[in-house]
C-alpha cells in the first residue's frame, strides 16, 4: 500500500512544483511592467498637467525619481523607408532604436500594417522632458505622409530605501 501512495504522491509533487514555478515566474514578470504607459493620439496628446500627475503618482508609490529609468517611445510609419529614416534621426539624437516589420509589431492592432520604431533611452522622469520628446516625435511624424507618434512607456523607477529610526 505504501508504494501505491508514493506513486500518487510523486505526480502531485511534480504538479505542485510546476504551479509554484509558474507563480514565481509571473511575479517576476509583474515587477518589470511599467508604471506608466501612454498611447498618444491627436485627440489625446498628453498635457503637462497629465504628465505631472503620472510622475506624482510614481513618487507617491515610493519611486526614486532622482534616478534615470528606461523609457520606450513608439513611432509608426506605413513605409519601411520612412521607419528607417525616422530611426536614423532618433539614433542621431541619442536613442537606441529597433525597427519591426508590421507583422512583428502587435503592440497596437490598429497599426498592424505599419512599421514600428521603438526608440529607447534612459532618462529622468520629468514633465519638461516628456513634453520635449512628444514635440520632437510629433514633428518627426509630420515629415512623412503616413506616420504617427504613439506614446511611451516608462519602467518602474527604483524604490526609495526608507530606513526606520529606532
Amino acid at each position: 500500500m505504501k508504494s501505491g501512495g508514493s506513486r500518487v504522491g510523486l505526480p502531485l509533487f511534480l504538479c505542485l512544483c510546476v504551479v509554484l514555478a509558474a507563480a514565481c515566474s509571473s511575479s517576476r514578470e509583474s515587477k518589470s511592467k511599467p508604471y506608466y504607459s501612454f498611447i498618444s493620439t491627436p485627440e489625446n496628446d498628453t498635457t503637462a498637467d497629465e504628465d505631472a500627475l503620472i510622475i506624482k503618482g510614481m513618487r507617491d508609490r515610493g519611486g526614486d525619481l532622482s534616478k534615470p529609468v528606461k523609457i520606450d517611445y513608439y513611432f509608426y510609419a506605413y513605409k519601411e523607408r520612412d521607419a528607417l529614416k525616422a530611426a536614423a534621426d532618433f539614433r542621431r539624437d541619442g536613442y537606441h532604436c529597433v525597427v519591426s516589420a508590421p507583422a512583428e509589431s502587435p503592440r497596437d492592432p490598429s497599426m498592424a500594417e505599419y512599421w514600428l520604431v521603438v526608440a529607447s533611452e534612459r532618462h529622468l522622469l520629468t514633465v519638461a522632458h516628456f513634453q520635449a520628446v512628444e514635440k520632437a516625435f510629433m514633428a518627426e511624424a509630420d515629415r512623412f505622409k503616413d506616420a504617427t507618434w504613439d506614446g511611451y512607456e516608462a519602467d518602474d523607477p527604483p524604490r526609495l530605501h526608507r530606513v526606520s529610526v529606532p
